[in-house]
C-alpha cells in the first residue's frame, strides 16, 4: 500500500481585512532530464503563502548533452504517456515538499 502525503492550505482573508504579509513565489518550466528542482527546497525556505506556475513542465522537450537523470519511457504521445511522465515528474523530493506545503495555482 502506498503512503499518502498530506499538504496544507490557507483560505483569504475577509475582504476588508488586513494583510501583514503575503509571499508569493512564481515558477516555470522545467525539465526532468537536466537538473534537480532545488529551487523548490529554497522556496520552501522562504516560507511562501502561495505557488504561481505559469507555463507546464517542459515533459518532451529534448534534453541537452549531459543529463543529470532519465525520462522512463518514450517520448509521450499518448494521455497515459502523459500522466506517466508527469508522475515520474512527481517524485522529486523537493516538488513534492512543496506541493505539501503551500497551494498551487
Amino acid at each position: 500500500m502506498r503512503s499518502v502525503r498530506s499538504g496544507r492550505t490557507r483560505t483569504a482573508p475577509a475582504l476588508h481585512a488586513s494583510l501583514n504579509r503575503f509571499r508569493l513565489a512564481v515558477a516555470s518550466c522545467q525539465h526532468y532530464e537536466q537538473g534537480y528542482f532545488s529551487a523548490y527546497r529554497h522556496m520552501a525556505e522562504d516560507d511562501v503563502d502561495l505557488v504561481v506556475f505559469v507555463v507546464t513542465t517542459s515533459m518532451n522537450r529534448p534534453g541537452a548533452i549531459k543529463l543529470v537523470r532519465r525520462h522512463a519511457g518514450p517520448e509521450p504521445y499518448t494521455l497515459v504517456e502523459y500522466r506517466n511522465r508527469h508522475a515520474q515528474y512527481r517524485t522529486d523530493p523537493d516538488l513534492q515538499r512543496m506541493h505539501a506545503l503551500v497551494p498551487w495555482w
